[in-house]
């Protein structure tokens, strides 16, 4: 996780990254501000904004999700229905 944390901060300039351990349920979000990352902490929804995409990324029953305007985003196979 580190070479990739140093790779795309200091060489791709990617805009955020994300980490996520589900042996353990933890999820980080990092932002890109100048030329370091910062930690995304959680709103009071307890989920990780990226506001330029409408977009909230969370842990819901022990899985990573995303929500899309406040809306949870259905799973894949949930589309096939």
């Amino acid at each position: 996780y580190d070479d990739n944390h140093a790779i795309y901060e200091q060489e791709l300039k990617v805009p955020y990254y994300l980490m996520y351990h589900p042996e353990i349920h933890e999820l980080t979000l990092f932002r890109l501000e100048g030329e370091k990352y910062v930690t995304v902490l959680p709103n009071e929804a307890g989920r990780h904004p990226i506001p330029e995409l409408g977009l909230e990324v969370g842990i819901l029953d022990g899985w990573m999700r995303y929500w899309q305007r406040g809306e949870l985003l259905p799973l894949p196979e949930q589309l096939m229905d």
